[in-house]
């Protein structure tokens, strides 16, 4: 009886060991050897919206965001209307590196409107309270094309925009995002599908505290439809 008892102990601490390592994400590790690439099965996100069952909780919020049955799931779904904004918001741990991962889906009805140099935001991480050392995934209107790109700004305010990839309306895209801390060795790393837009490796941001998840826009005078589903935040930090 009491070696039964030892081995059934043995077991439950292996798989307890096992699962606790799975709760974190290798410095270095799969996720960022393969970005954009296959998600991680062996790791756990410190964050995780989906919209099956309506919004998901701790979310604040504002402006024109719903939950939408939209290619076959619900999604969240941003009507930007030409004021204000929209868009949920959501505390997270306070980390040195993240990977953001977001399915994004934007229809072309409203987008042929827009001037040139016109854009909407989709993504944000930053911290409470300030503009300084946040990264931010935007679309921009370029002549005839719509483009992924990325705006950051260093712990001083200065801000700097990124990328240039070409983007196709009513067409769904897997967004990853990778984010680390620097004093001026800062990442600030989107990959589209694959494709590297951005590839930023200078940013200046060590004394920032990121704290805050956005999705969706904070302030437009344009008019847009897109969505947004399985919202995935990892860190090699793990869950809080």
């Amino acid at each position: 009886m009491r070696k039964l008892l030892a081995v059934i102990l043995l077991c439950f601490l292996a798989v307890a060991s096992a699962f606790g390592q799975a709760r974190k994400l290798p410095v270095g590790g799969t996720l960022g050897g393969t970005l954009g690439g296959t998600s991680p099965s062996d790791t756990i996100p410190i964050l995780h919206w989906t919209f099956t069952g309506g919004m998901p909780p701790n979310v604040t919020e504002v402006g024109g965001v719903s939950v939408a049955s939209f290619g076959g799931s619900n999604c969240l779904k941003v009507t930007v209307d030409g004021g204000g904004s929209d868009y949920i918001q959501q505390t997270i741990p306070s980390c040195s590196e993240y990977w953001l991962r977001m399915r994004f889906h934007i229809t072309g009805a409203d987008t042929a409107g827009w001037d040139n140099a016109e854009y909407i935001r989709v993504a944000k991480i930053a911290e409470s309270g300030t503009e300084n050392g946040k990264a931010r995934i935007f679309i921009l209107r370029d002549g005839a094309d719509l483009k992924w790109c990325t705006f950051h700004t260093d712990d001083d305010g200065t801000g700097h925009t990124s990328g240039g990839t070409t983007l196709s309306t009513d067409t769904w895209y897997n967004i990853v995002c990778h984010i680390k801390k620097g004093n001026g060795t800062g990442i600030l790393n989107l990959k589209v599908d694959g494709v590297e837009v951005t590839a930023v490796a200078d940013w200046d941001n060590n004394a920032t505290v990121h704290n805050q998840l956005f999705a969706g826009e904070s302030a437009s005078t344009l008019n847009a439809i897109y969505y947004i589903d399985n919202v995935r935040l990892y860190s090699p930090e793990g869950l809080p």
